[in-house]
């Protein structure tokens, strides 16, 4: 086929980031696309120029998927579909409309239901919304949202009311017959004493980052006859593509071009989470690990630059200005200014205005470069040397002492993962001068 367009999904983003042990590079990504049919080994069932649509399955995974131009497909993985969407449109539906759609149907909605959404502001959120709307116009529907200041937007997407979260709560007494949500098993003890005896929840997403729950379906809180149930695209596409279609086509204020585009991998494949993990939940869980580790590395991180900032200030500089000064003390030679830049990773403009004001005390001297006289190397003057060393000798002092508290083996760990963990961050954040 022929790719008109597609949506970037989260589990590509981590792809990208090397933590999908299946994938084997090099490999074209991308697990969802829309386009033409250009070749066919079944031409009476899929002929050439039909409009198709296809997600998942081994796509972008085990063989190349639509980040390219063409993208050879396996037929049963093929979902022919009739719409005058455009395809920017198009593109967001695959993942986004059918997740919801699968969610609306399980449901089973009625025009005089009171209906919430948690974690309404996410592309699938959105997307339910106007499908409901266009199929159950009289049907009451309700958002939920950490953030009062996308009330207005919930509401311009179709949304009659906003419920406010806090601290993983609805912030309301109303109570609702239906209930689809986004935020999954970190929410659905909560969910579950908002719905009507007779309710239904749809757990659809996995927004809250929390992959399996604790529930105990004999809680007194919950009433009775309440009933719980899941989306599950990867099992279902074939027979809802074409009704999601359908109804697209139908609702009166159609999504513009682009508008679900984003999020549409805002949430993990939707399984019923107390179930045995799949492989592909195990990779999920292991997403969400690698989430909860990296937060807490960032806390590590931030107090450790906190601790240096704090330090710097006592003694009238700011982190920045010390580290330059570090580089040029601990390269007694000299060093070229384009050099520091490298080093710090710093704009010319701030390396420029350091050494302004370290020259202007009387720390820093100019000299020629032997092999390049274009090339100024950096120098301290006897005085600034015995400035840098009053700040840097203390702070080296402090670091041996910090690390002396470390084991051998600690410390050669230490070494050794936070060299690997900053080679890893290069290369995928990407080198500042790039």
């Amino acid at each position: 086929m022929k790719v008109k367009g597609f949506g970037i999904n989260r589990s590509e983003i981590f792809t990208r980031q090397g933590y999908s042990e299946s994938v084997h590079f090099p490999q074209i990504l991308g697990i969802e696309c829309v386009g033409i049919v250009t070749d066919s080994t079944e031409p009476a069932r899929i002929p050439e120029g039909t409009k198709i649509v296809s997600i998942m399955g081994e796509m972008g995974r085990a063989f190349d998927g639509s980040y390219a131009e063409y993208v050879l497909l396996p037929n049963e993985q093929i979902y022919k579909v009739e719409t005058n969407l455009d395809w920017p449109t198009m593109a967001a539906v695959p993942e986004t409309y059918h997740t919801a759609f699968g969610t609306l149907k399980n449901l089973k909605i009625e025009d005089s239901d009171a209906v919430l959404v948690r974690g309404a502001a996410s592309g699938v959120g959105v997307a339910f919304a106007k499908l409901l709307k266009g199929k159950y116009p009289e049907a009451r529907l309700y958002g939920s949202t950490r953030n009062t200041r996308k009330a207005d937007r919930l509401k311009a997407a179709g949304f009659d009311d906003v419920v406010v979260e806090k601290e993983g709560r609805l912030d309301t007494a109303l109570s609702f017959d239906k209930i689809a949500d986004l935020v999954g098993p970190s929410a659905m003890a909560d969910s579950l004493t908002h719905l009507k005896d007779g309710g239904i929840l749809c757990n659809t997403g996995l927004l809250g980052g929390t992959w399996t729950s604790t529930i105990s379906t004999s809680s007194p809180n919950w009433g009775a006859a309440k009933y719980i149930t899941a989306s599950t695209p990867d099992s279902s596409m074939k027979a809802l593509c074409r009704p999601c279609f359908d109804l697209i086509a139908r609702i009166p204020y159609r999504c513009r071009a682009g508008e679900n585009l984003l999020l549409t991998g805002r949430f993990a494949r939707p399984r019923l989470i107390w179930t045995v993990p799949t492989a592909s939940v195990r990779w999920w869980l292991s997403m969400t690990d690698i989430y909860q580790q990296t937060k807490a590395y960032s806390r590590i991180r931030d107090h450790q630059l906190s601790i240096f900032e704090n330090y710097a200030r006592k003694r009238g500089l700011q982190s920045k200005s010390m580290l330059i000064l570090m580089w040029i003390y601990y390269n007694p030679e000299g060093i070229p200014q384009n050099e520091i830049a490298q080093k710090t990773y710093s704009t010319k403009q701030v390396v420029n205005a350091t050494i302004k004001s370290f020259k202007e005390k009387g720390y820093l001297r100019f000299e020629e470069n032997p092999g390049d006289k274009r090339i100024k190397r950096i120098k301290l003057t006897e005085e600034g040397r015995a400035y840098a060393a009053s700040v840097l000798d203390l702070l080296e002092e402090a670091e041996m002492l910090a690390m002396s508290e470390l084991t051998p083996d600690e410390r050669n760990l230490l070494l050794r993962v936070s060299r690997k963990f900053n080679d890893a961050l290069a290369r995928t954040i990407g080198d500042y001068h790039d």
